[in-house]
């Protein structure tokens, strides 16, 4: 952070349009030489004691990085840079705290130290109550909130986090390939207690009733009397092309459309006769057909007599 060379904080460039974030920055010539001007200066100041306002410290900088670039931001000099060291911790209370302290002296370690402990562990456990919620204090650890979403519907997130199992949010795992046995698994690996009553109900009677019924995509239908038709017509290599499939010893379903499947049927040889919606046979009228009459020639048309071309006319 101390030698990037832009201000990450910058929303806007010199137009007023939004910039993203750390990408398409204009850089900055003198944030670097600012940061460690700042540093410096914090570090002159006497042990346990502070400034009043951490901007005070803004016209300090110029003293130890003359070329920090010290145009006024906010109408301080430095004030961006000020205030980005307070949003990191690296000023507290107008001083350097043990973060910036182990900045400025490039202790990666004790930084690495300094920041976990001011950063809480993440929970790895979660309190499931008999009211069919998930509770979770502080922050949870990836493999706990990824769990707790693929199964429960996350209510609140803060301090303590709070998910609700429901039939729906159940059946969503099922339906993601979950199997009950597991779910109830790991649900008991990061539970703080055993697992309420209520929720091992929830999960049996939700596994319970999903796939009772199933859905097959289909664009028609074939259906007969003779069971043995139908699993000729199953089988027919020719048909492979229409993807039949047997439900029932008399129902096919085929991924062809109606008027593939039926013109397809015909040129094997069967003698297959379509339906309505309605469920009544479709009766297929057919134009009669009629002669062609001759074309008259035109007027003015030439035709060829004993080798000669004559003009005709009406």
């Amino acid at each position: 952070m101390a030698d990037l060379p832009l201000t990450p904080t910058r929303a806007r460039d010199e137009d007023n349009k939004a910039l993203p974030a750390l990408v398409g920055a204009p850089p900055c010539n003198g944030c670097v030489q600012a940061r460690h001007g700042l540093l410096a200066s914090a570090a002159q100041l006497p042990a346990g004691q502070g400034v009043r306002v951490a901007s005070d410290l803004g016209p300090l900088v110029a003293w130890h990085r003359p070329l920090a670039d010290s145009s006024p931001q906010h109408g301080t000099p430095f004030a961006t840079v000020v205030w980005e060291a307070e949003l990191l911790g690296v000023l507290a209370r107008g001083a350097l705290s043990a973060i910036g302290i182990h900045l400025r002296t490039g202790d990666a370690e004790g930084l690495d130290v300094e920041c976990r402990r001011l950063l809480p562990s993440a929970t790895a456990t979660a309190r499931i109550g008999a009211d069919l919620t998930a509770v979770v204090t502080g922050t949870p650890s990836a493999r706990l909130a990824s769990l707790l979403d693929s199964v429960a519907e996350r209510e609140t997130s803060g301090t303590a986090s709070v998910w609700r199992f429901s039939p729906g949010s159940i059946r969503r795992a099922l339906d993601a390939g979950r199997v009950p046995e597991d779910i109830t698994a790991d649900l008991a690996a990061i539970a703080a207690g055993p697992l309420p009553q209520p929720l091992s109900y929830l999960i049996a009677d939700t596994a319970r009733r999903h796939g009772r019924v199933r859905l097959a995509p289909a664009a028609c239908v074939l259906h007969g009397d003779e069971p043995a038709l139908l699993a000729e017509l199953a089988a027919h290599r020719r048909l492979a092309k229409l993807g039949l499939r047997q439900l029932a010893p008399t129902v096919l379903i085929s991924r062809s459309s109606l008027d593939t499947t039926l013109a397809a049927l015909r040129a094997e040889g069967y003698a297959p006769v379509p339906e309505t919606a309605e469920g009544t046979v479709r009766i297929e009228k057919i134009r009669p057909r009629r002669a062609a009459a001759p074309v008259p020639a035109p007027r003015g048309s030439r035709a060829r007599i004993g080798g000669r071309t004559t003009a005709t006319t009406e």
